[in-house]
């Protein structure tokens, strides 16, 4: 369903139909993560420390939800009641997610212990799928697409500039990729390639490939 490596490269953190693991990466010592009954990982960022994350979880006849845990265990805590694909920003201080029923979603950025949120964008009608954070924190870039019945659609990967001030006027976003099949999930590494996932063309609309653009640092 989702994975994630920690930022030191020791764990992934992975969940599937059995439930949500833990498994050491050099040993491949494996153990299963508790979440709030019911209910499944979907999305996962790991903080610097990379003993804690945030987990996207949701359930039948649950709405998804925001939780932060320790890979060194004890109880989970919640972060956000309505919230999915979190966003660690690499120094660990903001975290970005998306949030609101289909068709209505938006951009939060909240604190790293939930308060302080901020819608940050989005417009009715607006489809959202990965974030990822630039490796100096300034930057976000997100995958988006808006509705339309009947029709392909073609997905945007955006960045935009991030500031602290919630007063700041939110600059335009600048597009970077444009295609059919962008399918949502993103990573932005140090070396500034972004790393995007695009499904193959009909008939093997099932397939995927892993992709990735180098992002010019003055974007």
């Amino acid at each position: 369903r989702t994975a994630a490596i920690s930022r030191d490269g020791r764990y992934l953190a992975y969940s599937d139909d059995n439930g949500f693991f833990l498994r050491q990466v050099d040993t491949g010592e494996t153990h299963v993560v508790a979440l709030p009954d019911g209910m499944s990982a979907a999305s996962i960022s790991w903080f610097p420390d990379s003993a804690h994350m945030i987990v996207g979880v949701n359930g039948q006849g649950h709405e998804s939800s925001l939780w932060e845990l320790s890979a060194l265990g004890g109880s989970v805590r919640k972060f956000v009641d309505d919230g999915r694909v979190p966003a660690i920003s690499p120094d660990g201080k903001r975290v970005a997610y998306i949030a609101g029923r289909a068709l209505r979603e938006r951009i939060w950025v909240a604190a790293n212990d939930g308060t302080q949120p901020r819608e940050l964008l989005g417009e009715d009608g607006d489809l959202f799928g990965g974030i990822a954070w630039s490796p100096d924190g300034k930057r976000l870039a997100y995958t988006t697409a808006k509705f339309a019945y009947g029709r392909g659609v073609k997905a945007v990967i955006n960045i935009l500039e991030v500031h602290d001030s919630s007063s700041y006027s939110v600059p335009s976003p600048a597009t970077v990729v444009s295609l059919f099949g962008l399918e949502g999930p993103l990573a932005w590494a140090a070396d500034g390639r972004l790393i995007y996932s695009l499904e193959e063309p009909r008939p093997r609309q099932m397939d995927s490939n892993l992709w990735s653009v180098r992002i010019d640092k003055q974007m």
